[in-house]
């Protein structure tokens, strides 16, 4: 009983926080955040949550993204593993490879991508995200599967 009643609280407290990395900032590296997290400044590393990561209009980033869900409105150059749903916005530049269960790209978005719909993960380990990235740049974007030859008699 104790455990779920901690557990709950933890929950609330990170339902509750965003990290935010503000307009003008410029920052080098990767982040590993267990909440949300919201790029407004300029980014050049990887970015791993266990929720949301957010890129807003003046956002821009150089690296991969890990998390839950993502949603680009600013600018990024990488690779995108969501979980859950992976949005290019109207007003979004993207150029790399989206991997997701959901994949949403609304009129007006400048992207340059190749896209790979997965089925929904609960859980899912790091390496095995790495995997799946190391996987779709094997394949390139012009990737085709093997089609079945008709036999013509």
């Amino acid at each position: 009983m104790w455990n779920n009643d901690k557990k709950m609280q933890e929950e609330v407290n990170l339902a509750g926080s965003i990290s935010v990395f503000a307009a003008g900032l410029k920052l080098k590296g990767d982040v590993d955040a267990p909440n949300d997290v919201r790029i407004d400044g300029t980014m050049e590393g990887n970015v791993s949550s266990d929720r949301k990561v957010m890129i807003g209009a003046t956002g821009k980033i150089k690296g991969n993204i890990k998390a839950q869900e993502v949603h680009v409105m600013g600018e990024m150059k990488g690779d995108v593993y969501a979980k859950g749903l992976a949005k290019i916005g109207s007003t979004g530049k993207f150029n790399g490879s989206i991997i997701s269960a959901h994949i949403e790209i609304e009129q007006g978005a400048d992207i340059e991508a190749s896209l790979t719909k997965i089925r929904e993960v609960r859980e899912m380990k790091k390496e095995e995200g790495s995997n799946l990235l190391d996987k779709i740049k094997e394949l390139g974007p012009n990737h085709q599967k093997p089609s079945p030859k008709d036999k013509i008699q």
